[in-house]
């Protein structure tokens, strides 16, 4: 009960980390506030690194650091800073799908009928939304495309939680993703910087701080514990609520309207992870 509670818990949280990007993105750069939001958050658990170092090793550091925070804030940043809230989160309710593929070969999990043909039914889904809101001029074909990309990548992301979890902590791997993916992004974000200093306003700053304290630091933790005890392709399908969340913030706070492409995208890629969760 308490991992399922976790799991609902964290995708609220990351469901209004799509509208707080966009908004942190007016004053900052991609790069810039990936190294902010993870060096915040990375400082916080920094001491539960060190007392896990005994379970937690570089390369297993390195994969989580830079699978789900260098790579992932990276793309999803770039994503954003042209992508429709709305539809980066429509796209991302792909990840149950992408889990549930990568799982089979990659933990042994079992494969179905059913289940392949959730996978095929949420991929196209995302074709659907990511070309026809390019098509008809309200998406941004790229944008769109960076975020396909974080799809991938928490999937792959999801599966070297599972392993690890087998050996290490739920707070230990929380720590290693963190401060690892912080020791990766801030060259990045200290290159951006370097380019020009950021017109930080309030808005942009609770934004900041609501990412790292919240999507970063207790999501992580949330998240790592909840897919601990559950098995990745259900844990995943709890990132259903994620479209929901990210259409709902974005079309009241945004004003992003949502059509006929975007519902009809968004029916494929849920009507997809339903089948993938029952296969």
């Amino acid at each position: 009960m308490r991992a399922h509670a976790a799991l609902l818990a964290v995708t609220a949280i990351w469901g209004l980390s799509y509208l707080a990007t966009k908004i942190a993105l007016q004053d900052f750069g991609p790069f810039e506030l990936a190294a902010i939001r993870t060096t915040i958050a990375a400082a916080l658990f920094v001491p539960a690194l060190v007392r896990a170092r005994a379970t937690i090793r570089p390369l297993d550091g390195l994969v989580l650091g830079a699978l789900g925070v260098a790579f992932y804030y990276a793309a999803f940043n770039i994503g954003l800073a042209t992508a429709r809230a709305s539809d980066a989160g429509v796209i991302q309710a792909a990840i149950p799908a992408a889990s549930a593929l990568f799982a089979i070969p990659l933990l042994g999990e079992r494969g179905t009928v059913r289940s392949w043909l959730g996978i095929v039914l949420s991929t196209l889904g995302v074709v659907v939304l990511v070309v026809g809101t390019s098509a008809v001029g309200e998406g941004s074909l790229i944008g769109d495309l960076w975020i396909v990309l974080t799809v991938i990548d928490w999937a792959l992301y999801n599966i070297a939680v599972r392993r690890i979890s087998r050996r290490a902590s739920d707070t230990a791997i929380t720590a290693a993703a963190l401060v690892y993916g912080a020791a990766l992004v801030i060259p990045l974000g200290a290159i951006e910087l370097a380019q020009g200093l950021p017109r930080v306003t309030m808005e942009g700053a609770l934004a900041v701080l609501f990412l790292a304290f919240f999507a970063s630091a207790l999501g992580y933790w949330l998240w790592s514990y909840g897919l601990s005890r559950i098995e990745a392709g259900r844990a995943s399908t709890y990132l259903n609520l994620l479209p929901l969340i990210a259409v709902v913030s974005g079309a009241l706070v945004l004003g992003e309207r949502i059509g006929p492409v975007e519902l009809a995208g968004g029916a494929l890629i849920l009507g997809g992870v339903a089948l993938a969760g029952k296969g």
